[in-house]
């Protein structure tokens, strides 16, 4: 599934159920300019986790080089596979 389409599904069916949607979001938004991922698969992979994770503790984007403390790369790490596995979930209504 390409990248833009699983956002635009996400956004529209998950994040406006979630109490604050916009944390997801925000952090999705982070994660997908760090990683630029064309598809769903190049973001699930083991190794793109991990080069994100690394990334994010770097410091790239938006800190600029400034060191994330691990709790923050934490939560966005969490925003980012709660979507992936929302993703691998059934739709249920």
């Amino acid at each position: 599934m390409p990248w833009d389409d699983f956002r635009n599904e996400y956004s529209r069916l998950k994040a406006g159920l979630l109490r604050d949607p916009e944390a997801p979001e925000f952090r999705l938004d982070v994660a997908q300019r760090i990683m630029r991922p064309r598809t769903l698969s190049n973001m699930a992979s083991d190794g793109s986790l991990a080069e994100l994770q690394a990334r994010l503790l770097a410091g790239e984007e938006p800190q600029r080089g400034k060191p994330r403390a691990p709790s923050t790369v934490q939560s966005y790490m969490r925003a980012v596979i709660a979507a992936l596995n929302w993703a691998h979930k059934p739709i249920e209504f």
